[in-house]
């Protein structure tokens, strides 16, 4: 988590921004609807270093702004910014992270009939993915039984292409399962 380095995404320092949600809240969000469809997750613009523009350092003066669960995070006019700005923050340290986070999640719900609209969508979310340069963090899809399955990220972009080629050809069959092909297993 960015917090452990002292930095927060801009956006999680809004004051009216209480949405904080994580790849996990999306899954078992979508689980909970209890709907037949297909659900990807994914995150974009890799964040690598203290440098990036979307990045604020965690401040603690009198008077800061807290959020009931994300705790200490702003104070006046450095609360609700696109970007850090070094005539509102303090200065950032200079830090490498060693491991990616990301600026924002995307997701994607397919449910029920195939459409073209899902199509675009799928589309869409595939071109966003090179674009920003992101990367697969979820995704849930119905097995041969009709269940819905959490997948691991590696198989989400073959479980998406699937997904857009199904929508694509107007087959309501199942998705392969690549479980269980991954393993060896017969499907």
């Amino acid at each position: 988590e960015l917090r452990s380095f002292g930095f927060v995404r801009a956006f999680g320092a809004w004051r009216l921004h209480n949405a904080h949600v994580s790849s996990s809240h999306l899954v078992d969000a979508f689980l909970a609807a209890g709907r037949r469809g297909s659900f990807f997750v994914s995150a974009h613009n890799p964040i690598e270093t203290s440098d990036h523009a979307r990045l604020q350092p965690i401040v603690a003066p009198a008077g800061i702004a807290r959020h009931a669960t994300h705790g200490l995070l702003c104070s006046g006019a450095m609360c609700d910014q696109h970007h850090y700005s070094a005539s509102l923050h303090p200065p950032k340290a200079r830090v490498a992270f060693g491991s990616t986070f990301y600026e924002y999640l995307g997701a994607i719900a397919v449910f029920g009939d195939a459409t073209d609209e899902a199509a675009l969508l799928l589309e869409a979310h595939q071109r966003n993915l090179a674009k920003r340069h992101g990367v697969h963090v979820a995704c849930v899809t119905p097995d041969r039984n009709g269940a819905l399955v959490r997948r691991p990220p590696a198989t989400c972009a073959s479980l998406l292409a699937a997904a857009l080629l199904r929508v694509r050809t107007q087959d309501q069959g199942d998705l392969p399962d690549l479980d269980a092909q991954a393993n060896g297993s017969p499907e």
